[in-house]
């Protein structure tokens, strides 16, 4: 009888553990990639009420790809129009314009995208949870040719930018290193 208390008590803990720290990722393969060329990060959009989420996406994203080996790497600063327009207008123009300045500084492959969620969850716990999308363009063409959109939630314990690298860590995984 006590011992399967205690089995279900340690299954019942596996459980939770489990639960407790989820992520979802979603991406579409793995591209093409011609080793040695140059990249660059554009600026990620912030689509949450968290102030520089996008900014802290953009450096941790800059920061893998420099440990996987991309040492060609440039990071392209925001893009400021000169009159604000419609949000959803304004984000077209900023790409177009992110994606013309890598291409005067000769960028092959561009990685972008866009921060979803990144806060604490309102609760007792108040567990770490970020959502974001990346978006891989081919900077002569102009394409898409990867994309991943990725999610999790983590521990109490643990910090937002922890769940985020660990999360954009996980989806470049199928590009290839160096």
């Amino acid at each position: 009888m006590v011992t399967t208390i205690r089995r279900l008590a340690i299954l019942l803990g596996l459980i939770t553990l489990v639960a407790g720290c989820t992520s979802t990722i979603n991406y579409t393969g793995t591209p093409v990639i011609h080793r040695g060329e140059r990249w660059a990060v554009l600026p990620f959009e912030n689509n949450t009420q968290t102030p520089r989420a996008a900014e802290q996406a953009e450096t941790i994203t800059a920061a893998l790809l420099r440990a996987r080996g991309n040492a060609n790497l440039v990071v392209i600063p925001p893009y400021k129009p000169k009159k604000e327009i419609l949000p959803e207008v304004d984000h077209k123009q900023k790409l177009k314009a992110n994606m013309a300045r890598a291409r005067q500084r000769h960028v092959r492959y561009a990685i972008t995208g866009s921060v979803n969620e990144w806060r604490y969850k309102a609760g007792l716990d108040g567990e770490p949870a970020v959502g974001l999308t990346i978006q891989l363009y081919d900077v002569p063409t102009g394409g898409v040719i990867w994309s991943a959109v990725v999610s999790g939630t983590g521990w109490s314990r643990s910090s937002v930018t922890d769940i985020a690298q660990r999360l954009i860590y996980k989806a470049l995984i199928p590009l290839p290193s160096g």
